[in-house]
């Protein structure tokens, strides 16, 4: 059978003999194993102070609009033609196949 280069080449790195660079004394010291931890968070003292809330909370206003009368206010005719546009065009542009009609 004829081998190509790639498998005599993969024979020769299993044969391959790992030689370790340490000498005969290193092997009979432990590694040194740096060992991380937490450290203890500053302690907070008696003299840490925090501000206090001084005003009384205020009453509602009476004109409180719904959620859906703020979205109106926010959102006009205008905008909402705008993004049913670039819906459209945005579905188009992604599946050619199936555009989505918001109108």
């Amino acid at each position: 059978t004829v081998q190509s280069s790639t498998d005599d080449e993969d024979e020769a790195d299993d044969d391959a003999v790992v030689t370790d660079n340490r000498s005969a004394a290193d092997d009979q010291q432990p590694l040194s194993v740096k060992v991380l931890g937490w450290k203890d968070p500053v302690p907070l003292s008696a003299a840490t102070s925090y501000p206090v809330w001084v005003e009384t909370p205020h009453e509602a206003p009476a004109n409180l609009l719904s959620p859906y009368k703020y979205f109106c206010e926010s959102f006009d005719e205008e905008i909402l033609d705008y993004i049913v546009e670039q819906s459209n065009l945005y579905t188009v542009q992604v599946n050619l196949n199936q555009p989505l009609n918001l109108n």
